[in-house]
């Protein structure tokens, strides 16, 4: 996708199972988003975990299991590595597709966005959102085409200013 295409948020057409989608440019609310949806993950798995151990969590268990939710769920502003992490997850990688499909489609659930996903395309997928959201580069920025963080806060701390 040209700069140009990206800079006026055009969509990037892709075809899949015999069906068009359309990704869309990624915003700072959705950002916002996937940060909030990062910091909340560790308290749902801390929940899934206590009620999986039933009668068998003792206070001191339970404790450390929040404990550990609340230090994960604080490291999850967008400048830490643990957010760039999982944004290259696969599960952060089908959060971010959901994020940018349902703009086009917005009746894509997450699971449908995920089922578009599978080990033999995620890297293609990755590669295809970061590209239409101006994350990764076919530029002499980011040469490599990967994920590049200091110019996503960059991009972000422009939009601030604007």
């Amino acid at each position: 996708m040209s700069k140009l295409a990206t800079a006026a948020k055009a969509p990037f057409i892709i075809s899949h199972g015999g069906r068009e989608y359309r990704l869309a440019p990624l915003e700072l609310a959705d950002l916002a988003e996937f940060e909030q949806w990062m910091t909340i993950a560790p308290y749902e798995a801390a929940k899934r975990q206590m009620e999986a151990l039933g009668d068998s969590l003792t206070p001191e268990a339970r404790t450390m299991i929040l404990t550990t939710a609340q230090a994960k769920a604080a490291d999850c502003s967008m400048s830490s590595p643990e957010y760039m992490r999982t944004m290259s997850s696969v599960q952060g990688t089908c959060y971010m597709l959901w994020l940018s499909l349902r703009k086009e489609h917005p009746d894509i659930t997450r699971a449908e966005a995920g089922a578009l996903i599978n080990l033999d395309n995620l890297a293609e997928w990755q590669e295809r959102l970061d590209r239409v959201s101006g994350l990764s580069g076919d530029d002499e920025e980011n040469p490599t085409g990967s994920p590049a963080p200091e110019s996503v806060v960059q991009r972000i701390g422009e939009a601030f200013s604007e």
